[in-house]
């Protein structure tokens, strides 16, 4: 009754599985005891499809086809209802780089408040992966595509890019 699994995260006692059905929750310990039976529920509004979980800074983040959330004691908490949030790169306390269905996005934290800024020119198509190497560098997977190495000002702008084209058989 999971779907298929996409991504998980333990979080202290909590493991969470994100599927392609929604977001379930179970306590670790449970799942560890050799059970029969699987503890797992389905948190509320989670429904869809879960591409990835993040832990910073004490916070949750799940990107699900529906938008960007954090999970907050057991609840999905929208941040943004731009459909097709496929990664989260947490940046530092204050941003966050997500990849979507077709670009980069932007959020901050203003007072507590984390909103979205903008999207992130000129990366185009379904960002599945965002990594940072350093302050200044991303790597960013568009499947089909193939692999941005893109140079960030300060501002989180891309200064230059070089894109490594997957080859096709």
């Amino acid at each position: 009754y999971f779907g298929t699994g996409q991504t998980a995260l333990l979080n202290g006692s909590d493991f969470y599985l994100g599927t392609n059905q929604g977001l379930y929750l179970a306590p670790w310990e449970q799942l560890r005891n050799n059970s029969s039976e699987i503890p797992f529920r389905l948190l509320p509004s989670s429904a869809g499809q879960v591409w990835a979980l993040e832990e910073s800074d004490g916070t949750i983040w799940c990107a699900h086809d529906q938008g960007l959330f954090q999970v907050i004691n057991g609840r999905l908490r929208p941040i943004f209802k731009e459909e097709g949030i496929l990664s989260i790169l947490p940046r530092d306390g204050r941003h966050l780089i997500a990849g979507t269905y077709n670009g980069l996005s932007l959020f901050d934290n203003q007072n507590g408040q984390w909103r979205f800024v903008r999207k992130i020119p000129p990366v185009q198509g379904a960002c599945s992966q965002v990594l940072a190497w350093g302050k200044d560098l991303l790597w960013i997977n568009i499947p089909n595509f193939g692999i941005i190495k893109a140079t960030l000002d300060d501002e989180l702008t891309i200064l230059k890019q070089r894109i490594y084209l997957t080859e096709t058989f």
